[in-house]
C-alpha cells in the first residue's frame, strides 16, 4: 500500500476517507509511510500547497502545512532528516516538484527558527535559487 500511495499523484488523499472508517489503521499507515527519507519527501510534498501572494507584486509561493505533516511525523524530526537528505544523491532522483517542496519546507523551518515567523509562505524564486545551490553542491 505504501508504494502505491506514494507513487501516484494525490495518492495520499485516500487516507481521509479511510480515516472515516478506521482511525487506528490510518494512524498506523501514516507512521509507516515516513520510514525512509524518499517517502518522507513525498509526504512533505503532499502537505505542500502552491499559490500566489500579492505584496507589491504577485509572487508564486509554496507553503507546507505543518499541522498536516505532524500527523505523519514530528516536524522537527522531519526537518532534521531532510537537512541530511538534501545532501545525498538520492535527493536528485526525486521529481523536480517534490525537490522544490522539500526545499520550501527547509526554508520555512529555518525562517521560523530565526524569526518566529509562522506564515511559512516561500517565494518560488527563492526555492529555485536554493535548489540550484543544493544540486550544485551534491554534484561537485
Amino acid at each position: 500500500m505504501k508504494a502505491a500511495a506514494l507513487s501516484q499523484y494525490g495518492g495520499l488523499n485516500f487516507l481521509w476517507m479511510l480515516s472515516q472508517l478506521d482511525e487506528e489503521l490510518v494512524k498506523h499507515i501514516k507512521e509507516t509511510l515516513v520510514t525512509d527519507d524518499t517517502s518522507l519527501a513525498k509526504v512533505i510534498s503532499y502537505c505542500t500547497s502552491r499559490g500566489k501572494t500579492a505584496v507589491r507584486l504577485v509572487v508564486e509561493t509554496r507553503q507546507v502545512n505543518k499541522e498536516t505533516l505532524s500527523e505523519f511525523i514530528d516536524v522537527e524530526d522531519a526537518y532534521s532528516r531532510m537537512n541530511v537528505f538534501v545532501t545525498t544523491h538520492e535527493f536528485l532522483i526525486l521529481l523536480k516538484e517534490t525537490k522544490k517542496d522539500v526545499v520550501a519546507f527547509l526554508i520555512a523551518m529555518r525562517r521560523n527558527k530565526e524569526t518566529s515567523q509562522t506564515e511559512g509562505f516561500v517565494a518560488e524564486e527563492i526555492i529555485n535559487e536554493e535548489l540550484q545551490k543544493i544540486i550544485s553542491t551534491i554534484q561537485s
